[in-house]
C-alpha cells in the first residue's frame, strides 16, 4: 500500500483514472493500473469522433471501440507485467514483451480508427452531395 507520504512525492497525476486512484489508500498495483490507462487513454484521445455532423450510431461505435482499447490493452499489459515478474524477467526484455502486447493492440485499433473514419469521410460526402440538391433518382 501506498502511503499519504508517499503518494504526495508522485509528481502529478498523467489522467483522471490516476487522479481518483491517488485519493485514497491504494495499492502500487492499482496505481501501476491506472497510470497505464491514462496513458494508453492519451494515445486514444485522438480518435475520437465528436463531430455532431457524423450519425451518431457511428461516433457511439468507434468510442466504444476506443473504450474497450483502453479497458482491454490495460488489463493485458497488468497481465503480461506480473508474468514478467513472476518470471523474473530482466527490466529489458520486460519493456520488449509489453511493447509487443501494445503494438499488437494498436494495429488492431489503427483498422478500426481506419474502417469507422472512412464510414465517416462516406456519410460527409453523401451528405454534401444530398445538399447540392442531388439524390439517386437524379445520378443515374
Amino acid at each position: 500500500m501506498l502511503t499519504r507520504k508517499e503518494r504526495e512525492t508522485l509528481s502529478a497525476p498523467q489522467g483522471e483514472k490516476e487522479k481518483a486512484v491517488r485519493q485514497q489508500l491504494c495499492a502500487r498495483s492499482a496505481l501501476l493500473e491506472a497510470q497505464l490507462y491514462d496513458t494508453i487513454n492519451a494515445y486514444t484521445k485522438l480518435f475520437i469522433m465528436n463531430d455532431a455532423s457524423i450519425p451518431a450510431d457511428l461516433r457511439k461505435k468507434l468510442n466504444a471501440e476506443l473504450e474497450q482499447f483502453n479497458s482491454q490493452t490495460t488489463q493485458t499489459l497488468m497481465d503480461k507485467s506480473t508474468d514478467c515478474v513472476r518470471q523474473n524477467t530482466s527490466a529489458e526484455q520486460m519493456a520488449e514483451e509489453l511493447l509487443a502486447v501494445f503494438n499488437k493492440a494498436a494495429k488492431k485499433l489503427s483498422g478500426d480508427i481506419d474502417g469507422a473514419y472512412m464510414q465517416a469521410s462516406w456519410y460527409y460526402l453523401l451528405h454534401r452531395f444530398v445538399a447540392a440538391g442531388y439524390s439517386e433518382s437524379n445520378v443515374i
